[in-house]
């Protein structure tokens, strides 16, 4: 059965794999303990063993945001705003945000909607004309970033890596006659 931390280890653990940035010392002050004792604690393998698998689960949150990113990106790359309005008979129809798939709903950037006084309204006020926006990320961009990701704009043809390099020559005279 794994020994258990005290507070203080699992203070300069914690510490250590985050504001600390694997700095031993710089742990311990932030965990409250000396310095010495921080050094220590690299060595007890209950606590290696901690700072072990919060290295890890780092790591895995650092995966599935970058995954997440790169999800929102392409989402919003690929996005076609007929999933979220279509037209019937003259009329955009907005389709409601419940039934939009999360893919989908990460493409809108904002919502709005205004509302203005018709200009033939009666002496009561009543008619109100409403305009509803729907701004969308910013599809090139994401394509380019998206592009930028899969290394499809890089320009060999320009590169030292590509260019012949001049290394020398030996010059070898005609023969005399």
């Amino acid at each position: 059965m794994p020994r258990a931390l005290t507070d203080n280890q699992r203070a300069w653990a914690e510490a250590y794999v985050s504001s600390a940035k694997f700095n031993a010392s710089a742990a311990a002050r932030v965990a409250g303990i000396s310095t010495a004792e921080g050094r220590r604690y690299r060595t007890k393998p209950h606590i290696v063993d901690y700072v072990e698998q919060l290295q890890a689960e780092a790591v895995k949150s650092r995966l599935i945001s970058m995954d997440r990113t790169l999800e929102e990106i392409i989402s919003i790359a690929l996005s076609d705003l007929t999933e979220i309005v279509t037209i019937d008979d003259g009329r955009l129809i907005v389709r409601s945000f419940d039934e939009l798939p999360r893919g989908v709903r990460c493409c809108i950037k904002s919502v709005k909607l205004r509302r203005s006084r018709h200009a033939n309204a009666g002496p009561d006020g009543d008619e109100f004309e409403e305009v509803f926006e729907i701004t969308l990320h910013d599809k090139m961009k994401a394509l380019e970033m998206l592009g930028r990701y899969q290394a499809m704009f890089t320009d060999h043809a320009g590169s030292d890596e590509e260019r012949p390099a001049f290394v020398g020559f030996d010059m070898i005279a005609p023969p005399e006659r």
